[in-house]
């Protein structure tokens, strides 16, 4: 059987396990067919090394776990579909976009501390006084928090 005859749901199952950027360089553009498939797939993960306006303008809003290495500034908001956000190298801007109303289904989130960032406390604060309902998991490092005990429950955080 040749590829192109196989049916759409299995080409679904198999490209939901090669790498987006494989994807990308792989197989977008071989046909009108592959290119509906691959913008109709929905749990797909990034891992950026480096900002790559291509495959983020592509991919970007199916796209629900991304892991952000590197320092240039990426635009979070582009992203609504997102999970799970882990910031290694985290930028102000970054910090400032980690909000619902731009990630409404983000469960699990995991940042690299950084002391000087004056905006960390801000994010602990906007996650423990529950203004993120969806979020789970969360691993800040360390951060320090001034006025802990003024914020209310957040029952939605597991440990």
């Amino acid at each position: 059987m040749k590829f192109e005859n196989l049916p759409n749901e299995i080409l679904f199952d198999l490209f939901e396990y090669i790498d987006i950027r494989d994807l990308y360089n792989g197989f977008w553009g071989l046909n009108e067919r592959i290119n509906y498939i691959i913008g109709h797939l929905r749990n797909l993960s990034l891992n950026l090394e480096r900002y790559e306006v291509g495959l983020i303008s592509l991919f970007a809003k199916q796209i629900n776990r991304l892991i952000v290495n590197t320092w240039q500034d990426i635009d979070l908001s582009q992203f609504p579909r997102l999970k799970s956000l882990i910031l290694h190298q985290i930028t102000g801007n970054q910090l400032r976009q980690i909000r619902s109303e731009y990630m409404p289904n983000l469960v699990y989130l995991s940042t690299s501390s950084i002391p000087e960032f004056s905006l960390m406390p801000q994010l602990a604060q906007r996650i423990f006084s529950n203004a993120m309902p969806t979020i789970r998991y969360v691993d800040l490092g360390h951060v320090h928090v001034p006025h802990l005990h003024m914020w209310s429950q957040s029952p939605t955080l597991r440990s």
